[in-house]
């Protein structure tokens, strides 16, 4: 809406500046010469009249050429090219970019329709695939549907073969739990459409979670190792203080006083 207005805007902008410069040229013809033709007076009259024309002109009310010939007999047919430039920037600039926002508008709502269209239709899938209202589907109600025409239409959409169940199961299951819920299989569908760039992104995505979750408990065991090496040691120290502490107390028991 904001470009559509925008757009809008600047074109009555660009009509009223140049309506008063044709206005303005017009009127100093009229007082200059005796006698001007009806077309200029009937056109460039007023600076809304002269307005009205050239935005008919633009839309096809007139033909601009109408506009165009009283400006370069009575006037200078340097003012005429200069209209001639006016039309041709607000056709080719301003109404393109109004067309432009039309379109826009009308392609994002169609993308916004399907989207609505597409997560509904995912739920009506999951909710076919969870039978018994667990909340949560794995691999085997995933596979036992798989002839089923919202099944076959999923796959149609992400671009696969049903064959390939076992390997879109685990690229939705993130976290290797071998379990889905709504949330998590949403996402992952929504995320697998778009063909192969999408799917090669997800099976990225799968691999670094992969091996983040693989760094992390590697770091962890690291980290237990150390505590326990660094416990030991310092078990290790407090016995051989008390050792050196215990054979002080024999030698001062043992030597003459």
């Amino acid at each position: 809406l904001k470009p559509f207005l925008g757009g809008i805007a600047f074109l009555v902008l660009c009509s009223y500046v140049m309506g008063i410069f044709f206005t303005a040229v017009a009127l100093r013809s009229r007082l200059s010469e005796s006698t001007t033709s009806e077309e200029l007076d009937k056109h460039y009259k007023s600076l809304f009249t002269c307005m009205l024309y050239m935005f008919q002109s633009l839309t096809g009310g007139i033909d601009w050429n109408d506009m165009v010939a009283p400006l370069i007999e009575d006037v200078s047919p340097l003012v005429g090219l200069v209209y001639v430039g006016y039309v041709v920037f607000c056709l080719l600039a301003v109404m393109n970019v109004i067309t432009g926002s039309f379109v826009s508008t009308a392609m994002r709502a169609a993308k916004d329709d399907k989207d609505i269209y597409t997560i509904t239709h995912l739920e009506h899938i999951f909710d076919m695939l969870d039978e018994g209202n667990t909340g949560v589907i794995d691999r085997e109600a995933f596979k036992s549907h798989l002839e089923t025409s919202d099944m076959q239409e999923l796959f149609r959409s992400i671009d696969l073969d049903p064959s390939e169940a076992d390997c879109v199961f685990k690229l939705l299951d993130m976290d290797n739990t071998g379990f889905l819920d709504c949330s998590a299989f949403l996402n992952g569908c929504l995320r697998l459409r778009g063909g192969a760039k999408a799917l090669d992104l997800l099976l990225l995505l799968r691999e670094t979670t992969r091996q983040y979750q693989k760094h992390t408990t590697l770091v962890q065991d690291l980290q237990l190792t150390q505590a326990k090496q660094l416990a030991g040691y310092k078990q290790q120290q407090e016995r051989q203080h008390h050792q050196i502490l215990a054979m002080l107390h024999a030698l001062r028991t043992l030597s003459p006083r």
